[in-house]
């Protein structure tokens, strides 16, 4: 499970914290991987995950309580999007460091080697 983000924080709409999920991860973990894996292959995210709940908060201290300058909005939204977001970013980050240590030139010699046309390749 990633332990990344905070323990203690409020949870979503799905009433799900961060600590619920690291009690349980060796049975949601593998439940939780085919969730993820669905959702980044059909680039759909439900609708149950997504949803939040908006909250405005006083900034704090002396500012004036009738002026909206001095409140900020958060959004109280699921901790298992937060946990796929995490998932998802530590991902990208390996992917950059993998594809930052690649012999660029010997890549792009493979993909024209597999008719990959060169105008895709000058987009990219």
């Amino acid at each position: 499970m990633y332990q990344g983000h905070c323990k203690g924080k409020a949870q979503g709409i799905d009433s799900v914290r961060k600590e619920h999920l690291s009690a349980a991860s060796s049975v949601i973990s593998p439940v939780l991987a085919h969730l993820f894996t669905w959702m980044l292959r059909l680039g759909h995210i439900p609708p149950e995950v997504k949803t939040g709940e908006i909250f405005t908060l006083h900034k704090g201290g002396k500012k004036r309580k009738d002026n909206l300058t001095y409140y900020r909005a958060i959004t109280l939204s699921s901790a298992i999007l937060k946990h796929y977001e995490m998932v998802l970013l530590d991902k990208c980050q390996d992917d950059r460091q993998a594809f930052d240590h690649m012999w660029h030139a010997g890549l792009f010699y493979q993909l024209i080697e597999l008719n990959v046309h060169r105008t895709t390749l000058l987009h990219w």
